[in-house]
């Protein structure tokens, strides 16, 4: 199976639709959660999960169009854990090493995570369908 996006393009603009709105979903939990004082790494993963909870939701009703079950759910917490230690390592890298303030950091690690997330998503966890 091809992981270009030239192959699906229409299937690569849904997931980025949704996409668009978990990043609305993480950033916006992300930025009520350090500006009430929790530490950044915590609001990464607390906002990451609501993300990923509204992302497996519209990509396998939207995007795949799969019904997936189990199976299908397993895969992809695997697939986001991996972008999450992905966009993480991005994240600390930009504050601690590059000193970028927090969120365009967490803005290029999203970006970061996009393709690699898409790839894994359609070829591993939603490949059957």
């Amino acid at each position: 199976m091809r992981l270009s996006v030239r192959s699906n393009p229409w299937q690569f603009l849904k997931f980025s639709a949704v996409g668009g709105l978990n990043t609305v979903v993480d950033f916006t939990v992300f930025f009520l959660l350090s500006s009430a004082g929790l530490p950044y790494m915590a609001a990464q993963l607390l906002s990451y999960s609501c993300g990923v909870a509204n992302s497996y939701v519209w990509n396998s009703r939207f995007t795949f169009k799969a019904e997936g079950g189990m199976k299908a759910f397993v895969k992809f917490i695997g697939v986001n854990l991996f972008t999450l230690i992905i966009t993480t390592a991005l994240l600390i890298g930009s504050v601690e090493t590059a000193g970028l303030p927090v969120l365009p950091a967490k803005a290029a690690a999203t970006l970061g995570g996009l393709f690699i997330n898409y790839g894994l998503s359609r070829w591993w966890v939603f490949s059957s369908h």
